[in-house]
């Protein structure tokens, strides 16, 4: 209920951020957030890609993929990957997963209550169940923070495609460059939810415990080599119907930066 979205993990089990060991300024900020906020976060060290060794990695070495992931794409996978296995070994039945570039929303908690309250309908859950997670079959992954989306379109996915939810959110941005999701919008304080089909970027997403088991498999695991950087071959993943979840726009997260642009430890 309300209850839990008022705590200090905002209604999931665990809040985790990943950063680079040596990223300790990120660290700090992440750190003041949290204590700002009245939230409780579970550092987990980025990884250095080049000291992945060739058994672990996530393709096999004697068949390369054509573009094979760089270190940096490696490392970012791996420290996801270890995410997934901390709440797999937790048995958490939901994890918030934020890299440490990233900026709430104000008014986080109305805005996640309301979110809760349309996953409710979607999954049916009858008895309030936070973010509506009923059991292993309501969602895999929660998007809330990400650099594009698009839902799944009516004419391949007539089912999917009717569950969608808008309301009108003081805390949104103006929705005047989301045209795509909502032509109508009458205001342009509109917040949307829909089922994931096509997402960008992984700086702030919600797995549950069938979700982290399903990206650990599918993932750089046995069902699915790394060919590409982890949010692509998550969005390969949704695209084919291996994982659902659903997507709230626009992003409740933004990535924050200071300084340059050039700051991501990503190089592009």
């Amino acid at each position: 209920g309300r209850d839990g979205i008022q705590n200090s993990t905002l209604g999931f089990e665990k809040i985790f951020f990943i950063s680079l060991p040596e990223r300790t300024d990120r660290q700090d900020t992440m750190r003041l957030i949290a204590s700002y906020m009245g939230l409780n976060f579970t550092y987990i060290p980025g990884v250095n890609g080049s000291t992945i060794t060739n058994k672990a990695l996530p393709y096999d070495i004697n068949k390369p993929p054509p573009k094979p992931p760089t270190p940096a794409e490696l490392g970012c996978w791996r420290a996801h990957a270890n995410v997934w296995a901390q709440v797999i070994d937790e048995n958490l039945s939901s994890a918030l997963i934020l890299e440490d570039d990233i900026d709430f929303t104000v008014g986080i908690r109305e805005v996640l209550s309301s979110i809760s309250t349309h996953l409710q309908t979607f999954t049916g859950a009858t008895h309030g169940e936070d973010y509506g997670l009923v059991d292993d079959n309501s969602w895999d992954i929660l998007h809330l923070g990400h650099c594009f989306s698009a839902g799944p379109p009516p004419d391949t996915h007539p089912v999917s495609s009717q569950k969608f939810a808008a309301w009108e959110d003081e805390y949104a941005p103006d929705w005047y460059n989301h045209t795509s999701v909502l032509p109508n919008a009458k205001s342009p304080k509109i917040r949307a939810l829909h089922p994931t089909f096509k997402v960008a970027c992984t700086q702030a997403y919600v797995v549950s415990l069938a979700g982290a088991r399903r990206l650990l498999y599918e993932i750089g695991g046995p069902g699915g080599e790394l060919d590409r950087p982890i949010d692509l071959v998550m969005l390969r993943k949704f695209r084919d119907g291996v994982l659902k979840g659903y997507t709230v726009e626009p992003s409740l997260f933004g990535q924050w930066k200071y300084g340059n642009i050039g700051d991501s430890d990503i190089p592009k």
